[in-house]
């Protein structure tokens, strides 16, 4: 691996040999062949970096999975050119879906269309964890939503969240066994390798940490062009270019409305009524194996 200590490291993971040729060379190449719990993805990577104490190594850590530029479009070199001029955060985010908050009011409100009781679950294991989450939970845009753990962050930063959020999650198998046994369970997904509930919890608890906590946080700014640019199902782009113009001026207000909620509900359920939105995921992965990305990233401009 390159970039052992250089001052930002993110890491993408080599789970096998197909992959490789899908990293961005730019990033560094983490060894995750043996991959003991791929159920739980991301959570079980980050677990491997707070108990290694990788985050050490740098003055940002952060890792991506190797589908990043399929859902982002963003090259390493992109990435750490736009750290490099927002210097000093503790954390810096790239949401992996910037089309969400443009099809539910929040996180949470969108999980739930997919998994029924979702938001009871979640709350289950904040409370489990000692991280409650407010009774109402506010509106999420994409300058406060973080999807696939797309985010770098400070030594200190991930100090905190390995003590208050990771470690707590894996002890939930001793200290709560009958919730554990609810949310460490397959959910069904569009990849043929199994992902626990927890995965989806887990990734959805940043952009509420970062809010509820005070984060000194850096959001990737999604503009409407970014957005429409990326590769979308063809309902899912008409979609977006009939909603994010009225959907971003309400959030320039600053004030949602009950009408403005039903609205926005409405638009989006006639968008299920065409299209299954879990199949837009199929733009972001290879169609004969859903476990590739659908696109390489240039090989010719490394960070």
């Amino acid at each position: 691996m390159s970039g052992l200590n250089s001052p930002i490291g993110i890491y993408q993971p080599l789970f096998n040999e197909a992959i490789r040729d899908y990293l961005d060379p730019g990033f560094i190449t983490l060894d995750w062949l043996h991959n003991p719990s791929p159920e739980l993805r991301e959570l079980a990577l980050h677990h491997y970096i707070s108990q290694s104490r990788i985050f050490e190594r740098h003055n940002l850590t952060g890792i991506v999975s190797p589908k990043f530029f399929s859902k982002t479009s963003l090259t390493s070199r992109e990435v750490k050119d736009w750290i490099s001029q927002n210097p000093g955060r503790e954390i810096y985010c790239f949401n992996g879906r910037p089309f969400v908050p443009y099809t539910c009011y929040h996180s949470v409100e969108q999980a739930a269309l997919s998994h029924p009781g979702f938001e009871d679950g979640m709350r289950r294991v904040c409370r489990a964890i000692g991280f409650d989450l407010p009774v109402e939970l506010g509106r999420q845009t994409n300058q406060q939503t973080i999807y696939c753990n797309f985010w770098c962050a400070s030594p200190s930063f991930w100090e905190r969240w390995s003590q208050e959020i990771v470690l707590p999650i894996f002890e939930l198998v001793q200290s709560d066994p009958h919730l554990a046994s609810k949310v460490f369970r397959k959910m069904p997904y569009y990849s043929p390798v199994p992902v626990f509930l927890i995965v989806f919890i887990y990734e959805r608890i940043m952009s509420f940490y970062i809010q509820l906590k005070g984060i000194d946080a850096a959001m990737f700014p999604w503009s409407e062009q970014r957005i429409l640019g990326l590769d979308w199902l063809p309902p899912v782009r008409d979609y977006l270019a009939n909603n994010i113009r009225w959907i971003d001026e309400i959030d320039r207000r600053g004030r949602w409305t009950s009408d403005d909620r039903t609205r926005l509900a409405d638009a989006y359920i006639e968008l299920l009524s065409r299209v299954d939105i879990r199949l837009n995921g199929a733009t972001k992965f290879d169609p004969n194996n859903p476990d590739l990305p659908a696109r390489r990233p240039p090989k010719d401009s490394p960070a």
